[in-house]
């Protein structure tokens, strides 16, 4: 077993930071806030089952604020809890995962009151190394999941990018 946590804390004066709307241009809105702050706990850790399995984790949990001259509020696409989890089998030269992604909700107003929803992908892979050969399949969102991590809000209205469908790539690689 490995382990690894960093505790962070992070504080801004006159940090310039997103608003969450889009200017007539099309590029994001930022303004200048007199104070903030991002804190947070991260934790990695792998577990070797046996000679073949292995488990990982790889999480973060975060509290943020916008402290502005008017209102606090908790920074955008910011959410607070992350967590990536793996299963990985091993065998002679074979390597097969498989890695669950949750994030929470985040906000996209300063408002705090447009979200993006909280989600959760699948996404696999299988690679086969000889020597200084390796291939790896990539598949992404194996569910075929509809999520989202950007997006705006604009009277009153949200407006959510939708992230890649099922996807994958093919990777061929050789160290000489």
């Amino acid at each position: 077993i490995s382990m690894q946590y960093n505790v962070y804390y992070m504080d801004f004066k006159n940090e310039i930071t997103l608003l969450g709307a889009l200017g007539s241009n099309g590029l994001p809105l930022m303004t200048n806030v007199s104070k903030s702050f991002r804190s947070g706990l991260e934790f990695d850790i792998k577990y070797r089952i046996n000679k073949s399995f292995s488990l990982t984790n790889s999480s973060n949990y975060s509290h943020c604020l916008i402290q502005g001259d008017e209102k606090s509020y908790q920074p955008l696409y910011t959410p607070k809890l992350i967590i990536n989890q793996g299963v990985l089998y091993t065998y002679k030269g074979f390597d097969i995962g498989i890695l669950a992604k949750y994030n929470s909700k985040s906000y996209i107003n300063s408002d705090n009151t447009v979200t993006i929803p909280e989600f959760m992908v699948f996404n696999a892979n299988i690679s086969y190394t000889y020597k200084q050969y390796s291939v790896l399949l990539q598949g992404n969102n194996i569910t075929n999941t509809q999520y989202y991590t950007s997006g705006y809000a604009m009277g009153g209205s949200r407006y959510l990018f939708v992230n890649a469908p099922l996807s994958g790539y093919f990777t061929l690689k050789a160290a000489f």
